[in-house]
């Protein structure tokens, strides 16, 4: 059975010692689930979207956030039953100088500069759809009755991130570099 909202806001306010939510209110601590789900999906990728993508003639930059918008991390980029290989985007620059322009029939490479613009290479003459599977941005927590999307058996690293927010706020920073530490621990374990 999956756990719940207010499941998680009460493990959060025991751990921060805070179990009324005077210092840390509920509505804040929710908040910051929300926030740590989003966090933990964009790093470690356990719920992912697959979204076609229409290229257009001639271009190789796209930005992600207006054409990707549920798109948090992008993972791999196919197109057809081909996997297009990841470069990393100074790559580019050591081939030659008017790489962007190049044109070809088959797309080979893709990189990303920065988080918010894809490179697709070469550029084609015509319109192409590609299959881009990322980390899927996470549905936010509303209420206290909202179902997470990330596994019963991730929320833990949740919980251990949001725990770490909450004791920054509460300006207790000594317990949020313990807490740090033990997240910190179970992200490499997950790796």
């Amino acid at each position: 059975m999956a756990l719940l909202a207010h499941e998680l806001i009460d493990q959060v306010l025991h751990r921060v010692r805070d179990p009324q939510g005077v210092v840390a209110s509920r509505a804040f601590v929710l908040d910051m689930l929300s926030k740590a789900q989003q966090l933990v999906n964009a790093k470690l990728a356990f719920v992912l979207d697959e979204t076609p993508l229409v290229t257009e003639p001639l271009r190789c930059f796209y930005p992600i956030r207006s054409l990707l918008p549920q798109s948090q991390t992008v993972m791999f980029v196919t197109v057809g039953n081909k996997d297009l290989l990841r470069v990393p985007w100074r790559g580019f620059w050591a081939m030659k100088r008017g790489w962007p322009r190049e044109v070809a029939e088959q797309m080979q490479l893709w990189s990303l500069v920065g988080r918010d613009v894809l490179v697709l290479w070469p550029s084609r003459r015509v319109a192409t759809t590609v299959t881009v599977k990322s980390a899927k941005l996470t549905t936010p927590l509303v209420n206290e009755q909202s179902v997470p999307d990330l596994p019963d058996d991730v929320l833990p690293l949740v919980v251990d991130l949001a725990e770490v927010l909450v004791l920054l706020k509460m300006r207790k920073a000594d317990m949020a570099g313990e807490a740090m530490t033990m997240l910190h621990g179970r992200i490499v374990a997950r790796e």
